[in-house]
């Protein structure tokens, strides 16, 4: 603490401040984890993707770890929460720069970065259970992810003995889910976001792992396992990624509603730019979606008819 020009005393952090103001709050604020990260990101898109993918892959790995370490059996649920703990500052972070990129002039290259930049920390946090699935022995696993599996309704399918929803059927599915991650991103933001985002990761990972681990232990195929799993992930992966974008997109114009609402009369005269902002936002959402609906309808049945 060191006294200010008045005199007082101020929280002067010491030789931390050569960073600068933003990187000390950036260090004292959130979980050890994102202090130990740095605060900003390379604008060039491919490597904010493979940053970003890194951070949540990070994160997710090790909140898989300590979770495992304290309940096994529940590992994969307490993980799934303990992760949005450790992205929510990052989080914040993108909607941070999403608002500063707004004032800049320029929100549809602003949303489209932000929403790029959130896929690649649910995609990092889909590969560490993906990989969790594969990789794993069948004793660890069956007990690491149990309760996932069993939510997510897998029964004894495997990949190739699956079923997928009609378009219709997926639509209304999908929507409702946009619904639900939008009301719980209104009232919690973007630990609500990214808990739901962190939920589905595991869950699609959990599933898609035990479905492709399974066909390829029974297989009759002469194919090697790898080419097995190649196509089975390429049979599937377009469709999750649509719905996660569809998700995310979603989940950005929630928030962005939430705020406004709270900042705002319904009479200023910013509302009218947010209400088409916040429209925007969700027609693209939909439209991905119905994107998601469509492969999930028909890509899967045409590429996995090549195993079998």
């Amino acid at each position: 603490m060191k006294p200010d020009a008045d005199g007082d005393r101020t929280d002067d952090p010491g030789p931390i401040s050569q960073h600068g103001p933003q990187t000390v709050l950036w260090v004292r604020e959130g979980t050890a984890l994102a202090g130990l990260l740095p605060r900003t990101l390379p604008m060039q898109l491919r490597a904010r993707v493979l940053r970003l993918m890194i951070e949540g892959s990070l994160a997710a790995a090790m909140s898989l770890a300590f979770a495992s370490a304290a309940d096994a059996s529940q590992a994969a649920v307490i993980a799934i929460f303990l992760t949005p703990a450790a992205l929510v500052q990052r989080f914040d972070g993108l909607l941070e720069e999403n608002r500063e990129l707004h004032w800049a002039g320029n929100p549809r290259n602003a949303n489209v970065t932000t929403a790029v930049s959130m896929l690649a920390l649910f995609v990092g946090v889909f590969a560490v259970y993906a990989a969790a699935v594969g990789f794993l022995p069948n004793a660890r696993i069956e007990k690491t992810i149990a309760v996932v599996a069993q939510i997510a309704r897998i029964g004894e399918d495997t990949i190739l003995t699956r079923r997928f929803g009609s378009f219709m059927a997926l639509i209304a599915y999908n929507a409702g889910v946009l619904v639900t991650l939008s009301i719980v991103s209104i009232v919690y933001r973007s630990l609500g976001a990214l808990l739901a985002l962190s939920w589905n990761a595991a869950l699609w990972a959990t599933a898609l792992g035990t479905l492709i681990r399974r066909a390829a232990v029974v297989t009759t195929m002469t194919t090697s396992k790898g080419f097995f799993v190649s196509v089975a992930c390429a049979a599937i992966l377009p469709h999750l990624l649509l719905e996660a974008a569809a998700y995310i997109t979603g989940s950005l114009a929630a928030i962005f509603l939430s705020r406004a609402m709270l900042l705002y009369r319904w009479n200023d005269p910013r509302i009218p730019s947010i209400r088409k902002a916040v429209g925007r936002l969700y027609l693209a959402a939909f439209a991905l979606l119905i994107a998601a609906a469509l492969a999930e309808s028909t890509f899967p049945k045409l590429v996995l008819g090549l195993l079998g």
